[in-house]
């Protein structure tokens, strides 16, 4: 297999769709800018805090449902949201390190989001 084929995909291929994934994103922050801050808070709060094992269900199914409302084609849908559901492939010991891959990728987003608007300080 060529190097810069990936699943039989193309370095260009996969480019081409990661910016797709992040327009979609963009899109549905400002449809559900309050989901979205719901998501934050969530990953925050389960990346600073201990969470009982009792409290995970519940937990990532909340997580799931707010990620499932930011639609198909986004961040937030087409990786995470299958791999925070407990009913789908979600699993206990894996959801902190998740989530912590989840913020990484929404901070990425957010400077990808910052570099488009070139802001001018003016005193």
């Amino acid at each position: 297999m060529h190097p810069l084929h990936i699943s039989g995909l193309t370095l260009d291929e996969l480019r081409r769709r990661r910016l797709k994934s992040l327009i979609m994103s963009e899109k549905a922050i400002r449809e559900y800018p309050g989901e979205y801050h719901q998501i934050k808070n969530q990953l925050n709060y389960i990346l600073t805090h201990l969470v009982d094992v009792s409290e995970y269900f519940s937990m990532a199914c909340s997580l799931a449902a707010v990620l499932k409302k930011m639609g198909k084609g986004t961040l937030f849908y087409e990786y995470y949201y299958e791999n925070l559901h407990p009913n789908k492939f979600g699993r206990a010991r894996y959801f902190r390190a998740t989530c912590g891959d989840l913020l990484e990728q929404i901070n990425e987003l957010k400077k990808w989001r910052s570099s488009k608007h070139k802001l001018t300080l003016i005193k």
